[in-house]
């Protein structure tokens, strides 16, 4: 055998080895030193700017957030334990990686009733948030849970801005004027809305305003859920006075049984805030009509801008409603936006006699029509008084609430009634479907067959080439 065969030989024997060397180091360094890439188009794989600025404000020294998130089989189609922690394990991987601050876990109800029972879940899917809060400054060490029934990157960021800042919101929910209560479960309470304020962080109270009463300094939002009896003028020089100094109100404002029903509220709302709330109920066409039952199925608007319906994703179903929209008046600091109008087939029955509604010819303004508002009102050395008015008795009711949209329609409402922009802004994002992910070993593995590997490969050819030309 020649010496250049022999030469040649090792040389590729060599450089073989050297491939195996290069693999084998790149296999021990992915395993032990993880690297995470996101070529996703908007970066959905790693936490949100807003998120990690959270994550950073944890004290240093203090003991971590513990996040828990119940789901249940019953949330998939599978109907296994497997697929319903595979709904969430994408946001826990996220925390988890994202900061060592934090500890998120994921249970499945089903498997553990013992602590769905202890943590006394009312429905899933819930993240818990439990963090031993240290002393600061004059705050005394404290142990706080927040939770919410978000369970997204935006609404847990939310949960743990709240759960930081130790504060909760406080709402006041009207009560003397035949409004729905929070504690009646019945298919027309308001249990169930109560439940998901109070899981979005909202502190709930009751309020009744006897003769000179004022609304409570710590009220940050008054809540007038459909109110059968008229406001009295002193309940309504009260709720003027807490606008006057930028309190927020949401209102829901149902069709009355009479033409003229309250008149001293709706009065107030026109003057006060240029908002008008008609006589009649709003029909549809496109939508059912039966008996007293007048359904509207309000579809997604990919048009919708203001913050509470931008990015709307699902059907809201709303029953005897009545049209709300801007009078016209136009007070001074006041700007008045609709939320959601019914459809160009629609109409407005001004005759409460006629069941089930009857379009007439010539008589009855068609559709579009608003039937719930936002309005902002602004005065001079105080803050910015909002307004939320659905013109739906039954929007949030037990009965409505946990059908297609209406839960999502609620929370956004109140987040913008108390200032939570930053988190609608980011519960508003579309989502993109991403192009390609590439994370933990894999990142190495795929970095070295796709770049480093046909790279080795491509030097040792050239090496060869160079060597035989020398032979």
């Amino acid at each position: 055998m020649s010496r250049s065969v022999v030469r040649t030989g090792g040389l590729a024997a060599a450089q073989a080895g050297a491939v195996i060397v290069a693999i084998a180091a790149l296999a021990i360094l992915s395993a032990r030193h993880a690297w995470h890439f996101d070529l996703t188009g908007d970066r959905h794989n790693v936490l949100r700017p807003e998120t990690q600025e959270v994550l950073a404000a944890i004290p240093a020294g203090a003991e971590p957030i513990e996040i828990v998130i119940v789901t249940s089989r019953a949330l998939t189609p599978e109907g296994d334990a497997r697929s319903a922690e595979l709904l969430f394990r994408p946001l826990v991987e996220k925390l988890v990686r994202g900061s060592q601050r934090v500890r998120a876990t994921i249970v499945v109800a089903e498997q553990q009733p013992d602590l769905v029972k202890r943590l006394a879940m009312t429905g899933v899917p819930t993240a818990v948030l439990h963090w031993n809060a240290p002393a600061q400054g004059e705050r005394p060490a404290e142990s706080r849970e927040r939770r919410t029934d978000d369970v997204t990157e935006a609404g847990v960021t939310a949960a743990l801005r709240e759960i930081l800042a130790g504060k909760r919101h406080v709402a006041y929910a009207l009560f003397g004027h035949g409004e729905m209560q929070r504690s009646d479960e019945g298919p027309d309470g308001f249990a169930a809305a109560a439940h998901l304020l109070e899981n979005a962080n909202f502190e709930l109270k009751d309020l009744a305003l006897v003769g000179s009463a004022e609304i409570p300094e710590d009220a940050e939002i008054l809540i007038v859920a459909a109110p059968e009896q008229d406001l009295l003028h002193s309940d309504l020089e009260a709720i003027g006075r807490w606008v006057r100094r930028g309190g927020r109100t949401l209102l829901l404002l149902g069709p009355g049984r009479e033409a003229g029903e309250h008149p001293e509220l709706r009065r107030f709302l026109k003057e006060a805030w240029d908002v008008d709330a008609a006589d009649g109920v709003v029909a549809d066409f496109d939508n059912p009509l039966g008996g007293k039952q007048v359904m509207l199925l309000i579809p997604p608007d990919p048009s919708a801008r203001h913050a509470i319906v931008a990015q709307r994703r699902e059907i809201l179903q709303l029953p005897i409603c009545r049209r709300v929209a801007p009078a016209g008046t136009f007070p001074v600091g006041v700007s008045v936006e609709p939320l959601l109008s019914t459809g160009p087939r629609s109409w407005v029955e001004t005759n409460v006699d006629v069941v089930p509604p009857r379009f007439d010819e010539g008589v009855d303004a068609i559709g579009p029509h608003p039937i719930a508002v936002a309005a902002t009102r602004t005065h001079e050395g105080s803050p910015e008084a909002r307004l939320v008015v659905v013109g739906c008795r039954h929007a949030f009711d037990n009965q409505f609430i946990g059908i297609g949209g209406n839960a999502a329609l609620l929370r956004n409402a109140a987040d913008w009634l108390a200032g939570r922009d930053e988190d609608l802004a980011a519960r508003a994002e579309p989502a993109h479907d991403g192009t390609l992910v590439i994370e933990r070993r894999q990142g190495l593995i795929v970095l070295a067959t796709m770049t480093l590997v046909p790279a080795v490969v491509a030097v040792a050819g050239v090496a060869t080439w160079w060597m035989r030309r020398r032979l």
